[in-house]
């Protein structure tokens, strides 16, 4: 199984709660490349830290949703403000860190 993390930040907490057999991919720094590999990688979920830089995370997950080839894959929003809650909903599901290995499960019994 792969997941992406789309994650201005340096904070590694998303990974740590992340089981050890799941492929992990990461963009931290470009929302495009973070896009372009969404697309090349087709992961099962994409996990968006709002920890820092939230509207770069925000637009990046909206292109991801607009684009045929990957709108359906699931987006998970973390560590965001309550304000941003209801534009989040709209393009995934706001989270908790406690969620995080919750959703793994579900996405690998909905995959097989």
């Amino acid at each position: 199984m792969k997941v992406f993390i789309i994650d201005f930040s340096n904070d590694t907490e998303i990974e740590k709660r992340i089981s050890q057999d799941i492929e992990i991919y990461r963009e931290n720094i470009d929302g495009g490349q973070a896009y372009k590999s969404i697309g090349e990688l087709m992961p099962e979920l994409i996990f968006v830290n709002f920890n820092k830089k939230p509207s770069h995370g925000l637009q990046t997950a909206i292109s991801v949703r607009q684009r045929k080839r990957t709108s359906q894959i699931p987006i998970l929003f973390l560590d965001n403000d309550q304000k941003n809650n209801d534009k989040m909903s709209e393009i995934g599901e706001v989270i908790t860190y406690e969620d995080i290995e919750t959703r793994i499960q579900l996405a690998r019994n909905t995959s097989h």
